[in-house]
C-alpha cells in the first residue's frame, strides 16, 4: 500500500490557475467565472504604468460599475519536455515571449501562463492557456508552442536510439489536432 500525503499535479495546476484568475467554480454547472478587474483591484505595476500619462493603458481598465461574470475555461500541459530550451536564458525567453504576444493578460484574464516546475535549463516548462471557451484556450496553447518550436527549433519524431526522450512533438501534434477539430469543415463541392 502507498500513501502519497499531497497535492496531485491537476490540483497544483489548478490552484495556480485559480490564483491567477481570482474567481470562483459555480457548483451548479461546474463552470469557473471570472469578473473583469477593475482600476483598484490591478497590481501596482500596471496602475504605476497608466499613471505615467499613459492615457490608452487607464482606458482599457473597466470601472467599479456592476460587472457581469464570465465563464473561463484552461488547458494546462504540466510537463512540457524540449531539450532546446536549456539554450535560452530566462530574461531571453520571457521577454520574446512578450514580444510575440505569449503572455497572460491580466485584466482579460486569457492567454498562457508558464510554470517553471524546473529551471528552464533543464528544458522542461509547463503551460496553462486560458481562454472564454475551450477553443480559445487550445489556441492559446497552440500558440504557445507554436512560439517555442520557432525560438527553439523544431524537433523529429523520437526514436528508439535518442538518448533524449522529448514529448513536445508527441503533445504539439495532439494540441494541433485538437486545434484543427474545431475548425468547420468545409462542404466540398467541385
Amino acid at each position: 500500500m502507498d500513501l502519497n500525503l499531497g497535492m496531485t499535479r491537476s490540483n497544483i495546476v489548478f490552484t495556480l490557475t485559480d490564483f491567477l484568475l481570482r474567481g470562483s467554480v459555480e457548483t451548479a454547472t461546474g463552470n469557473y467565472m471570472v469578473t473583469p478587474l477593475s482600476q483598484t483591484e490591478l497590481p501596482s505595476a500596471l496602475l504605476d504604468k497608466s499613471s505615467n500619462g499613459d492615457d490608452d493603458a487607464s482606458s482599457v481598465f473597466t470601472s467599479d460599475t456592476d460587472q457581469q461574470p464570465e465563464e473561463r475555461t484552461y488547458v494546462a500541459l504540466d510537463c512540457l519536455y524540449h531539450p532546446n530550451l536549456g539554450s535560452m536564458q530566462y530574461g531571453s525567453f520571457f521577454n520574446l515571449c512578450r514580444l510575440h504576444g505569449v503572455s497572460f493578460d491580466l485584466q482579460q484574464r486569457t492567454g498562457t501562463a508558464f510554470m517553471l516546475t524546473d529551471s528552464l535549463t533543464a528544458g522542461i516548462v509547463g503551460l496553462i492557456g486560458v481562454g472564454k471557451d475551450t477553443e480559445s484556450a487550445y489556441g492559446s496553447v497552440n500558440k504557445s508552442l507554436r512560439f517555442i518550436e520557432s525560438q527553439t527549433g523544431s524537433m523529429r519524431e523520437a526514436n528508439e536510439f535518442d538518448s533524449e526522450k522529448s514529448n513536445f512533438v508527441e503533445i504539439s501534434n495532439m494540441i494541433k489536432q485538437k486545434v484543427a477539430a474545431f475548425k468547420p469543415v468545409a462542404k466540398g463541392g467541385h
